[in-house]
């Protein structure tokens, strides 16, 4: 195909996002060489650029609708650890998938306990006497705030 004299030029594509409440497009993620963090590069309505934490960055484009997430997750997230150690005294759902078990439990707190090899691990505890290893949270067993439909 002589003759054919093309130039194309790559454009990053940007997003549309707030960053503390100020409209802006995000340009990409970069490291920060000062702190080696993981930071985007924004640019604000007066053409200024800087760079920003992941968690004063806010996407405004619903991009995350385009996808198609599996129909047989349950519907909502459960609890990081941080949140169900704030829950104690209160009920969550707790789900195992291991022993089967779907249930409302009342946390009662954070413990050690022995394990059947002996070995003495940090669990959560709940009012009912089930206990459950720290590490395996998330893993093999998880809380949530509401009962999940699935």
């Amino acid at each position: 195909m002589a003759g054919l004299d093309a130039t194309f030029m790559l454009m990053p594509e940007r997003r549309p996002c707030f960053v503390n409440g100020q409209k802006a497009l995000f340009h990409k993620w970069i490291v920060d060489g000062q702190n080696n963090e993981t930071v985007g590069l924004i640019e604000l309505e007066d053409g200024s650029v800087q760079k920003r934490c992941s968690h004063e960055i806010v996407f405004c484009d619903n991009e995350i609708e385009q996808y198609a997430f599996p129909k047989d997750r349950p519907n909502l997230i459960p609890l990081d650890e941080l949140v169900l150690k704030a829950n104690t005294g209160e009920s969550v759902y707790l789900m195992c998938a291991t022993w089967g078990i779907r249930e409302w439990a009342l946390v009662r707190g954070e413990g050690i306990v022995e394990t059947m090899s002996g070995a003495l691990m940090h669990a959560v505890t709940f009012a009912n006497g089930r206990k459950f290893l720290k590490r395996d949270y998330g893993v093999t067993w998880h809380t949530y705030r509401k009962k999940p439909e699935k």
